[in-house]
């Protein structure tokens, strides 16, 4: 397993060299989502997401010149990397913080939405908004996106429906991590 200060280093050369041009848009998604996938800690979630909300990457995402795919990846690799630091947080119980994430991830994944909508994303969408209603011990909402999500995560959102029924207040660790005992 990389060393947190190592895959800092191997995130930061990949900005340097999308900024300069010697790494393309899509190979910096690609190399930035396998990364976020090689260490699952917060301090990986942490870079990553500092990257891809850094001014310079911001800018070079936001180029119409660039292929409807790669913004699209983009928002879709920046809400995935956002969910997962709000993971880290509800799992430890900083609910309030993590929500700011997942406010974060759901934002970038409405962007993608606008940049190329599709049906299956819209599971993406309730999840989140399933996720955030949980946090914020929101019953109704959470069901009303149970009852909207199709399939992915499904069962996901079943068990912090379930979890919120039978204690009143979230636990994520709880809920969440129990679904893949």
């Amino acid at each position: 397993m990389r060393k947190p200060e190592d895959i800092k280093t191997n995130v930061e050369k990949l900005k340097d060299g999308l900024t300069v041009g010697t790494v393309s848009p899509e190979n910096f998604l690609e190399s930035v989502l396998a990364l976020d996938q090689a260490d699952k800690s917060s301090d990986n979630s942490i870079r990553n997401r500092e990257v891809l909300l850094s001014h310079e990457v911001k800018k070079i995402f936001s180029d119409q010149a660039l292929t409807q795919r790669t913004r699209y990846l983009y928002f879709s690799l920046l809400s995935l990397v956002c969910f997962h630091l709000g993971q880290d947080l509800a799992i430890v119980g900083k609910h309030e913080e993590a929500v700011i994430h997942f406010k974060e991830s759901l934002e970038a994944g409405e962007n993608r939405q606008r940049v190329e909508a599709g049906e299956e994303y819209q599971d993406w969408i309730l999840y989140i908004q399933g996720t955030i209603a949980y946090l914020e011990n929101n019953l109704v909402e959470l069901e009303r996106c149970f009852n909207e999500i199709k399939e992915t995560n499904k069962d996901v959102l079943e068990r912090l429906l379930n979890g919120l029924n039978q204690r009143g207040k979230p636990d994520y660790k709880i809920d969440y991590i129990n679904v893949f005992k």
